[in-house]
């Protein structure tokens, strides 16, 4: 299973007009090694605070990214 690096993360907090349900959120960008890729390949990902399990992401973790059935991104957790 792949690792990711987190070289970016922005912290969103908003209220949802369609339900008006208060969002807390990370915008986190990521680098990993692809064999396709010359250099580092980059993953973007919107999570909710709801899906980290108290874990708060910072620049320079190293994390594992898990994805629902749709393949989108689920949740993060920190490598030990």
């Amino acid at each position: 299973m792949p690792t990711y690096e987190i070289i970016g993360v922005r912290h969103a907090e908003y209220d949802r007009k369609s339900d008006h349900r208060h969002i807390n959120a990370y915008d986190i960008h990521m680098t990993y090694d692809d064999r396709n890729v010359d250099g580092l390949a980059v993953l973007s990902a919107f999570i909710s605070t709801d899906y980290l399990n108290g874990y708060t992401p910072k620049v320079g973790d190293v994390v594992r990214v898990f994805y629902n059935r749709w393949g989108r991104v689920e949740s993060l957790a920190p490598v030990a």
